[in-house]
């Protein structure tokens, strides 16, 4: 059978390892500290459990420190409004915050820097440029 993708291209199935809809299940208990959808990066985005709920994290999370906490239920929903299965990251959380770690991190695929966050390179085209063959 072929695996189904969504719009924000993470997969619709479930995956294979140990996971929770949270929009049908209840929370993990309290030794989960992060989980991030399945197919995601939790480098690139990842839901944390702090006292208040759940707090989106990740270099692809927009204004973290301003967004408040969500409910479990909110936690897998992508941008398309799907709710997908997530999976416990909490090790690869305390393994990137331990000291000199850097070589577990990820490394920047255009400057080569571990840890770094993603830096993709913009081209501007200005109205009144035309194409030149």
């Amino acid at each position: 059978m072929a695996e189904r993708f969504c719009r924000c291209h993470l997969p619709l199935d479930p995956p294979q390892e140990q996971h929770w809809w949270p929009t049908d299940e209840p929370e993990p208990d309290t030794t989960v500290h992060a989980v991030a959808m399945a197919g995601s990066h939790p480098w690139f985005l990842r839901s944390e459990r702090r006292e208040d709920g759940w707090h989106t994290a990740g270099c692809g999370a927009a204004h973290p420190d301003s967004t408040p906490a969500r409910g479990w239920g909110d936690v897998g929903s992508c941008w398309a409004g799907i709710h997908h299965a997530v999976v416990d990251v909490s090790a690869w959380l305390s393994a990137a915050r331990a000291p000199n770690q850097t070589a577990r991190r990820p490394t920047d695929p255009w400057t080569g820097l571990p840890g770094v966050g993603l830096t993709v390179p913009v081209i501007v085209r200005r109205p009144n440029d035309r194409a030149r063959h």
